[in-house]
């Protein structure tokens, strides 16, 4: 039988942290979601575009190691524009994902 050290279970209690800052475990996985849906949650108030970018640049952190997809990553200015977005949407100026205009 194995002894438990101070990292079993790490990855279990780092979710239990998130979920006691109200960071609801499915939106750690917003990253899978597709465009639409993510604009309709925005569109609902049910996440913010800051939120989704902390999901995907979590994501990112998790595999990058093994997938090497990024030769330069800009989470600060991300999360600068994330928050710009949501302020934004707050005060009712704009729709979500208004990068993605159609023509």
């Amino acid at each position: 039988m194995q002894k438990k050290t101070q990292l079993d279970n790490f990855g279990q209690r780092v979710l239990d942290f998130r979920h006691i800052l109200s960071f609801p475990e499915d939106l750690l996985e917003l990253y899978r979601k597709g465009i639409a849906e993510l604009s309709e949650m925005l569109g609902k108030h049910e996440t913010s575009a800051k939120e989704i970018a902390i999901s995907v640049f979590d994501r990112i952190e998790q595999v990058e190691h093994r997938i090497k997809a990024y030769v330069t990553m800009t989470k600060n200015e991300a999360l600068r524009m994330a928050e710009k977005a949501d302020q934004e949407l707050s005060s009712g100026t704009e729709k979500p994902f208004p990068a993605f205009r159609y023509q």
